[in-house]
């Protein structure tokens, strides 16, 4: 039986940006666990010290969705209990360590699939 990148029906791709991960045409959700690191210093850099309240809400605001996403990976990320990076997991029940694509991970996938058969 050979599968197809399209067979996985949900694709989470979770690295950090200094480690690409391919998508060879595929549609994934992709999250940088270093997002929020990036934005730390993002903010940093557009505040300061004479700012008053109204000004660095402004400033938050412009980052608020960033943010939300970033933190959302994160939380994905615990709950799947990734241990490593890049990690690309397949249908909630498969997970691929340390490639760099998903026809990569698609492979392995199909080769837990037919080692169960």
């Amino acid at each position: 039986m050979s599968l197809s990148p399209s067979f996985a029906h949900n694709l989470e791709i979770f690295t950090l940006h200094e480690r690409e991960v391919f998508l060879n045409g595929e549609s994934a959700r992709v999250c940088y666990l270093d997002d929020l690191k990036r934005l730390e210093v993002q903010i940093g850099a557009r505040l300061d010290e004479s700012m008053d309240n109204h000004d660095i809400e402004s400033v938050m605001k412009g980052f608020e969705t960033r943010l939300n996403e970033a933190i959302m990976c994160q939380q994905k990320a615990m709950q799947l209990g990734v241990e490593k990076l890049p990690a690309i997991v397949i249908n909630h029940q498969f997970v691929a360590y340390g490639l760099d694509s998903v026809n990569s991970a698609m492979k392995a996938y199909q080769q837990e699939i037919e080692n169960a058969q």
